[in-house]
């Protein structure tokens, strides 16, 4: 921020001397504005395995934080220090870091994030609070969080199942209640009623899916591996979570895997 200061005064003492030289009378206003404090936000953690956790928690418990910061500045003016301090059952533990190598601050936005490695880890499977400062050297700004959990991170992985070509069910809604298209209880009405354009689109509208076939007309289709999943994986505790994403299979695979994005990052955590 000096220099740039310096460079603005530069050029209008140019000015202002070559205006003298000239005989013309110029004159230098220079408002001096306050200044701006930084901002500072936490936008995740990993551990040192590089799990991402959110800043909202929960934490892990016993692990070496990384957090990933951003910090802004209007004056274009860099961090003097960042302070991370997080208060629990065994007090408060803060870090400080001072000293920024190699720091790539945008010096068109004031903008910069940076990857802090905090010497802090919580040891107590409780509940937190903590708060990140940082200064441009004349004002501070602080990020807080109240009421982080910290426990024992679940390393368990979740499962999506995506059925084969027409096992999931299809349905729309009905006088009463909800009228099941397929599998067909009437074969030649509801197999019109599924019927495409040549567009690629439903004939009728309001046709939707929302569970695969477990069993029909008295054969096991889905329903041992169902049971499989939820008593011998999730109850286990093998899996942390699984889902049957079940799909309008008469649409291409395009729309298809666009319908099922939600599922997928939901059960990523994305």
């Amino acid at each position: 921020m000096n220099k740039a200061i310096q460079a603005v005064l530069v050029g209008w003492l140019v000015i202002l001397m070559s205006a003298a030289q000239t005989g013309t009378a110029e004159a230098l206003l220079l408002v001096i504005a306050p200044n701006m404090p930084p901002s500072i936000n936490v936008v995740e953690f990993r551990d040192e395995d590089g799990q991402v956790f959110d800043r909202a928690g929960p934490l892990p418990v016993s692990r070496v934080l990384t957090a990933v910061v951003e910090y802004k500045d209007w004056d274009l003016e860099e961090p003097i220090y960042i302070k991370a301090c997080f208060t629990g059952p065994e007090g408060e533990a803060c870090w400080n870091q001072d000293v920024f190598d190699n720091l790539n601050f945008d010096t068109s936005t004031g903008r910069i994030t940076i990857e802090l490695d905090l010497a802090i880890k919580l040891n107590e499977t409780e509940t937190y609070s903590y708060y990140f400062e940082t200064s441009d050297g004349r004002d501070t700004a602080r990020f807080h969080k109240s009421q982080v959990e910290v426990r024992e991170p679940s390393n368990n992985s979740n499962v999506i199942f995506i059925p084969g070509f027409q096992a999931s069910r299809l349905y729309r809604k009905g006088a009463i209640g909800a009228d099941r298209l397929w599998e067909p209880n009437n074969h030649n009405e509801d197999a019109a009623d599924l019927m495409m354009t040549k567009a690629g689109e439903s004939v009728n509208a309001g046709i939707y899916t929302r569970d695969v076939i477990d069993e029909s007309f008295g054969f096991n289709i889905y329903k041992n591996f169902i049971k499989f999943m939820d008593k011998e994986m999730v109850e286990a505790g093998v899996i942390n979570e699984w889902r049957a994403a079940a799909y309008d299979w008469r649409y291409g695979v395009d729309e298809v895997a666009a319908g099922l994005v939600n599922d997928v990052s939901e059960l990523a955590g994305m």
